[in-house]
């Protein structure tokens, strides 16, 4: 029923339009009822208006409503195909749907006339509607040009970049607030690695801890990064808890521009939830992903029982209970998940568009394949594994295949080797605070693997 409003939202103003267009087409919209119902009006602004200029006017005013009505049009259509998760596509590919959808209206409207007594057709109007459809879809291409001045981060190259492949560190679930000692021994150990691998860029994908402290683990993470180091990250789902301090936040979105936008903005992190990262040779794009129940099991039960559409809602079952749902502020979950695969859509079109290969990185994970498990698991914990990710995000990942290099994530803390799914090789990190993981990504073959195999390969098993 959800998916139905998705659905209605994003294509009811486009089919509404299209069928105002249409019916105007018949005799409603002739040239004799838009002249009857100018005239009073041109002559109450202007009572010495001369009434033998009104067919000249008339003609004017429905020939730019026909450039006008395709300008909404266009834009409306842009909406729904841009927007819409799974079907979210490349800008050239909506171009091509808006302006031939447009062409196809157009043509639909001057075939009604030919069997409307007082319509005439004529092809020179469908040139006018494409027109419309054009400047629309030029104004929109502006548009989002101007906007990605604000939202996509041009990067000045680090030294380490300059003249030299780079490399990316990446590693998730650091989860700093759980250790005794603040997470100084956890960033301790990420400071070396990043050291060790000779990276010129750090990435984490979520789970630093509660947000009430997310300046002190921005201050950590760069410290361990070093002030050179381009230190890019996404959130994940205790990355929007609270300890109860800050009932003001209404909402996740609330609760990110509150605690981690001016963190990262203090300390020079670059986060995905806001922004996407533009690096030599590749594009950094991504978020924290809420999880839609797209990976749920049919066939849990417990003590002859299912989990009805209520436990998910509220996270509980059998007597386990799912963290989020009192730590989140406002959390509603369809919404949050709808929120997070459209602005992830957003991002993602944009950074494949830059024509350059594209990482992407997420927190929850994008395809059931990545919730790998370490050891069978009972149906009360098999529960849980509706809460591991987005399906609709991977759908979006396989519409743009081409441009994707790398798919990571991480949550679930149990590691994958890479999978290569739907033609994307993808990894979980399976970090966890008491066994960090990290990926060495190489931006000159754009491959990636284990840190420690690098290690290995370059003979410095156990170096410090």
């Amino acid at each position: 029923m959800k998916g139905f409003s998705l659905f209605l939202r994003r294509w009811l103003p486009v089919g509404l339009w299209a069928g105002f267009v249409l019916y105007a087409s018949t005799n409603v919209g002739s040239g004799d009822n838009s002249a009857h119902a100018l005239r009073p009006f041109l002559k109450w602004i202007w009572p010495d208006f001369a009434l033998a200029s009104i067919p000249e006017i008339n003609f004017m005013i429905r020939k730019t409503a026909h450039v006008l009505q395709f300008v909404v049009y266009a834009g409306l259509l842009w909406r729904a195909l841009r927007l819409a998760p799974p079907l979210a596509v490349r800008t050239r590919v909506v171009l091509a749907w808006v302006l031939g959808s447009s062409a196809a209206l157009g043509f639909l409207s001057e075939g009604i006339q030919l069997f409307s007594p007082q319509r005439t057709a004529q092809l020179t109007d469908v040139g006018l509607d494409f027109g419309g459809s054009v400047i629309g879809a030029a104004l929109i291409l502006a548009i989002g040009a101007l906007a990605g001045r604000h939202t996509l981060v041009k990067i000045r190259p680090p030294a380490q970049l300059e003249g030299m492949p780079g490399k990316v560190l990446i590693t998730s679930d650091l989860h700093l607030d759980t250790a005794e000692d603040g997470g100084r021994g956890i960033l301790d150990e990420v400071r070396s690695r990043f050291l060790q691998s000779e990276a010129s860029v750090l990435l984490v994908a979520g789970d630093f801890g509660v947000a009430e402290r997310a300046e002190e683990w921005m201050s950590g993470l760069r410290e361990a990064a070093g002030p050179e180091a381009e230190v890019v990250i996404c959130l994940g789902n205790h990355d929007h808890w609270l300890q109860g301090s800050a009932t003001e936040c209404r909402s996740p979105e609330e609760l990110r521009e509150k605690f981690w936008r001016p963190a990262c903005l203090a300390h020079r992190i670059h986060c995905l939830d806001f922004e996407n990262v533009s690096l030599p040779g590749i594009v950094l794009s991504g978020g924290y992903g809420h999880y839609d129940f797209g990976f749920k099991d049919p066939d849990v039960h417990a003590d002859e029982k299912r989990p009805t559409s209520a436990d998910y809602q509220n996270g509980c079952f059998g007597g386990l209970v799912y963290p989020d749902m009192d730590r989140i502020p406002g959390i509603a979950l369809a919404e949050e998940a709808g929120r997070q695969t459209k602005a992830i859509s957003r991002r993602l079109s944009a950074a494949c568009d830059e024509g350059k290969p594209v990482l992407f990185a997420t927190h929850t994970i994008p395809f059931a394949s990545l919730n790998a498990r370490e050891a069978p698991r009972g149906a009360l914990q098999r529960f849980f594994d509706a809460y591991s990710g987005n399906s609709a995000i991977g759908s979006l990942l396989s519409a743009m295949a081409s441009s994707v290099v790398l798919a990571v994530s991480g949550h679930t803390q149990c590691r994958t080797p890479v999978l290569r799914i739907h033609g994307i090789p993808c990894v979980n990190t399976g970090s966890s605070p008491d066994h960090l993981s990290f990926l060495l990504f190489d931006l000159e073959t754009l491959s990636v693997a284990p840190f420690e195999q690098v290690l290995n390969a370059a003979g410095c098993d156990g170096c410090a």
